[in-house]
């Protein structure tokens, strides 16, 4: 198909030439006419070369380019093909067949050579026909003739003995696998507020369900964007306060000493240019509920960090209240306030 439409790109831009030769002799030729059909032609070559190139391309690409999603798709395609034929093969009827048939199906059997994934959720229907079909196939034969296949059986049944407690270590191998892999994965987040859950799939998410974190959307105050979270609460502590609180320690953590105190101390202190900071992650709940608890914190505040405290809300719309008490930022400036403190004359100069 192609090489007719080469023949006739160059058809076309062979034939423009006589065709603007002749131009002023024939009334029915013209330069236009000869002019359309070289660059008609010129672009149906010119059409079949780029595509030649971008199949080209492709072919290189996939025959010399292997990804692990591509090599792991392969691999699933194979056992996939593989598990067909063995469901095949356990859909023969080894006890209503004729002679000739059992020994062909037999003989398949014993040339088989599946593999230990493909084999593994079907491993014991596959053994039990396998039994079945020996000792069917067993029954055409005198004991001379069974003798002399009682080798070949027997080493097909250590193989498959063999196979057997293959499937069993290789089950017990990914389960051993999997328990390392959750065990370090929690590990590794054990002391952490939240979990970026865009970074993790649904098997790591169920893990840190299960170790008592849970599934929410805050707005990231380093992306500044909402986005989704996986959060550990303490005991009466909100989803927002929790992240808030965490997503302040991993932003000083990366510039000064850092901890997070419990909740009659301040959220987060830290250690900067010889200056002791402390910062109140509020949600509203204590103005609230109980305004002298507020001023004594207040307090508290004051006497430990003197102008060098602030409020960190997680509500925008509580940036008017808590400024009454002291100085007090939102998600949104929380990052910038805290690069003026780490940065104070530019990202160009920092302490000694």
């Amino acid at each position: 198909m192609k090489a007719r439409y080469y023949v006739m790109g160059i058809v076309l831009i062979a034939v423009s030439f006589p065709v603007e030769l002749l131009a002023g002799k024939l009334s029915f030729l013209s330069t236009w006419l000869a002019q359309n059909l070289f660059w008609f032609g010129l672009g149906i070559v010119s059409v079949l070369i780029v595509l030649e190139i971008v199949t080209q391309i492709y072919n290189e690409y996939n025959d010399n380019f292997r990804t692990p999603r591509t090599l792991l798709f392969e691999s699933k395609e194979r056992i996939d093909k593989e598990r067909e034929m063995i469901k095949k093969l356990l859909e023969f009827d080894a006890e209503n067949c004729s002679h000739q048939k059992l020994s062909d199906h037999f003989n398949e059997l014993m040339d088989s050579n599946f593999s230990r994934e493909a084999l593994a959720p079907l491993a014991f229907k596959w053994f039990e026909h396998v039994e079945l079909t020996v000792h069917e196939f067993n029954t055409y034969y005198n004991d001379k003739e069974i003798e002399a296949l009682d080798q070949q059986i027997s080493e097909k049944k250590k193989k498959l003995k063999q196979t057997k407690a293959d499937v069993h270590y290789q089950k017990t191998l990914e389960e051993e696998h999997l328990t390392s892999r959750k065990e370090e994965f929690l590990e590794e987040n054990k002391n952490r507020k939240f979990v970026h859950a865009e970074y993790l799939d649904e098997e790591q998410k169920t893990w840190l369900e299960e170790a008592g974190f849970v599934r929410d959307h805050q707005w990231c105050i380093q992306h500044k964007e909402t986005e989704e979270f996986m959060i550990r609460t303490a005991k009466k502590e909100s989803t927002s306060h929790a992240y808030l609180m965490g997503a302040i320690y991993e932003y000083v953590d990366e510039h000064a000493t850092v901890e997070m105190l419990d909740t009659k101390s301040p959220d987060v202190v830290f250690e900067y240019a010889g200056n002791s900071w402390a910062i109140e992650v509020e949600t509203g709940s204590v103005l609230k509920k109980s305004k002298k608890q507020l001023l004594e914190k207040v307090k508290r505040l004051e006497s430990k960090y003197p102008e060098t405290w602030f409020f960190v809300v997680t509500n925008k719309n509580l940036i008017s209240k808590y400024k009454k008490y002291g100085q007090a930022f939102d998600r949104s400036a929380i990052v910038d306030h805290l690069d003026s403190i780490f940065y104070p004359d530019g990202y160009s100069n920092t302490p000694q």
